[in-house]
């Protein structure tokens, strides 16, 4: 599919599945590296699990440092990928997460109309976190795979936000994002670890 029109990241995926009738849809940017033969296959399986709306592979940098096992959200700054494996390795496990990167993104058909597509209010960013909130937002979950690892050469496409043009349209969808979700944008997910420091008492006996 070709299409001039300005970079709406949206629109395009939009169009993609309106012409399509496949049950099962995968949004994958055309800057990813395949690691693993079973990839899809091993993507597929968790989408059939129970109350689940999405799933997202762990993808790497070329470089092979993680880039993405996950998606953080919170009101004020909106969206970030999780870039570690956690405390104690926690975050190596497949799990429910509050978004996954629209790079490499399963979900169904009719879960796709069930929210209504990708908003394309949101033309470049955040797109993908709005789509999986309005999944979660139906009680369905989003799982993070982190046994399907892709390699991902980010921006390789659209770019990075490197011009006041595209600096001014990621400040409204920010402000999109924030209007849109309010509180729902707490992150609900990622473990939290509070360390205590105990005191120790010696006794010294005569």
């Amino acid at each position: 599919m070709v299409n001039d029109e300005a970079f709406n990241w949206s629109t395009l995926n939009n169009q993609a599945v309106i012409s399509g009738e496949s049950p099962i849809l995968l949004f994958l940017n055309d800057d990813i590296e395949i690691k693993q033969a079973s990839w899809l296959r091993d993507l597929r399986r968790y989408l059939y699990l129970d109350s689940v709306g999405a799933v997202g592979a762990t993808l790497f940098y070329p470089n092979d440092d993680l880039q993405h096992n996950g998606i953080e959200t919170n009101p004020q700054w909106i969206a970030g990928n999780i870039q570690e494996w956690g405390t104690k390795n926690a975050l190596r496990a497949t799990r429910n997460v509050s978004a996954v990167t629209g790079a490499c993104l399963l979900t169904k058909r009719s879960v796709w109309q069930e929210v209504g597509g990708f908003d394309e209010k949101l033309a470049v960013s955040y797109n993908d976190v709005d789509f999986c909130l309005a999944i979660r937002r139906q009680g369905l979950r989003i799982v993070q795979a982190t046994d399907v690892e892709l390699i991902h050469d980010e921006h390789a496409t659209y770019g990075t936000v490197d011009n006041p043009e595209k600096q001014a349209l990621f400040r409204k969808e920010i402000n999109l994002m924030r209007e849109k979700w309010g509180d729902f944008l707490s992150e609900r997910y990622t473990p939290r670890y509070d360390v205590q420091a105990q005191k120790t008492r010696i006794l010294h006996l005569k």
